[in-house]
């Protein structure tokens, strides 16, 4: 499954939403909505972390939903855990969504960078550290 996160395909990513979801909605990923939002996050983020656009090409962010509850909660969450993959533009397409079981912690997300993002991240810091 690859399906590009625009307005234009709200429809079908609610729909694989939904399948994966089925009626738990309490710590789940829901709506397209959902998914822009973090799509933006996650945007931002990698063009601070690697200085330009272009340089996005192939980067995967890992998003699990869910937020942390009390102690005392002993129950296991269904939540959703979606995949975002990133092209040279940062457009983002949605390549994988899956349901997780949180615990007490909640969902967190993650970015994947490729050994060349990994090394140009490194760069950009010592250039900035130089300046200090």
């Amino acid at each position: 499954m690859k399906i590009r996160v625009c307005k234009e395909n709200q429809e079908r990513i609610e729909r694989t939403l939904k399948a994966v979801n089925g009626k738990a909605t309490a710590h789940t990923i829901t709506s397209y909505y959902n998914i822009e939002w973090i799509t933006r996050a996650a945007k931002q983020k990698i063009q601070t972390a690697l200085g330009s656009i272009k340089a996005g090409k192939g980067v995967v962010l890992h998003f699990v939903s869910g937020e942390r509850v009390a102690n005392s909660y002993r129950y296991c969450r269904k939540a959703t855990h979606v995949v975002l993959q990133f092209n040279v533009k940062l457009e983002a397409f949605l390549v994988s969504v899956s349901p997780a079981t949180i615990y007490k912690d909640g969902g967190r997300a993650w970015i994947e960078y490729t050994d060349e993002q990994k090394e140009r991240i490194k760069e950009l810091a010592l250039t900035k550290a130089k300046r200090f």
